[in-house]
């Protein structure tokens, strides 16, 4: 629990996902290898980092999924909108998972094939 994978923002493997008040909307998704791009679009006072935490326990299904939250690293209730690209390194979901070649289903965003 609290593992950082490189890069900025960090992706972190957790037993229980953590709550926030931010919600977001996903676009332009693109996968590359073990890199996630996508925009994020949120509300807050001024543009944000947002970690992205992923559950550490595969759901049952074919392929497999896996629950997650992007979450600001600071929460901010004001009304400006803002849409910010990011990347996350899933090395650590591959790892996770334990196979070279796999699919793990990310609902709302799309499926990390290796």
């Amino acid at each position: 629990e609290g593992v950082t994978a490189g890069g900025e923002p960090p992706v972190k493997l957790v037993d229980s996902l953590p709550s926030t008040n931010t919600k977001t909307t996903i676009s332009n998704v693109r996968f590359k290898g073990d890199v996630l791009t996508l925009s994020l679009g949120y509300s807050g006072c001024n543009a944000q980092h947002f970690d992205f935490y992923i559950g550490n326990v595969f759901l049952k299904s074919k392929p497999v999924q896996v629950n997650f939250v992007f979450k600001p690293q600071q929460e901010q209730l004001c009304a400006a909108y803002f849409t910010t690209e990011f990347s996350y390194d899933l090395l650590l979901l591959k790892q996770l998972y334990g196979a070279e070649h796999g699919e793990i289903v990310l609902p709302g965003i799309g499926s990390y094939v290796f």
